[in-house]
């Protein structure tokens, strides 16, 4: 049976052949669904994409499938951050809300980093996240000996 055939017999509209075996673009529809191919939001991501020179960073934030590279396919820019700006300057991270809530209703997850740009644009709850331990500072056995040398002096 030719997959033109195949395609006649079926009562879906959506229908699409199945990729050759091996090839690894794509995804692979088993039966058929009201939703076009590609539009499941399961695996949505909202990220920085790296752009700019070397020691220049600039990131777009996108929405993209969470397999996609890094710096590689994205379905929406959905704004930029520049960390060469000042922290107060208004141009150091551009959102454009609208299309951001659009994909937030989608079911897109934001990175922890986006997360926290949103967060401070008031877009979404600002995430909470615990400090990273401070490696220099003294360990039990040091601040044992401190609390002792102290409790001496003291007295």
């Amino acid at each position: 049976m030719s997959i033109g055939s195949a395609r006649e017999t079926t009562d879906c509209p959506n229908w699409a052949p199945p990729l050759r075996e091996g090839s690894r673009s794509g995804a692979f529809s088993f039966g058929c669904s009201s939703e076009p191919r590609g539009s499941d939001p399961m695996g949505l991501k909202i990220r920085l994409a790296r752009a700019g020179a070397k020691k220049r960073p600039y990131y777009h934030i996108v929405v993209a499938d969470s397999r996609a590279p890094r710096d590689g396919r994205f379905i929406e820019k959905l704004g930029s951050y520049n960390p060469m700006l000042p922290a107060e300057h208004a141009e150091r991270v551009r959102l454009f809300e609208d299309r951001i809530m659009h994909w937030l209703t989608e079911g897109a997850i934001a990175t922890d980093r986006v997360a926290r740009f949103l967060g401070k644009a008031g877009l979404t709850k600002m995430p909470t996240w615990n400090e990273q331990p401070k490696q220099a500072a003294p360990k039990k056995k040091a601040q044992e000996r401190a609390k002792a040398a102290a409790a001496a002096a003291a007295s």
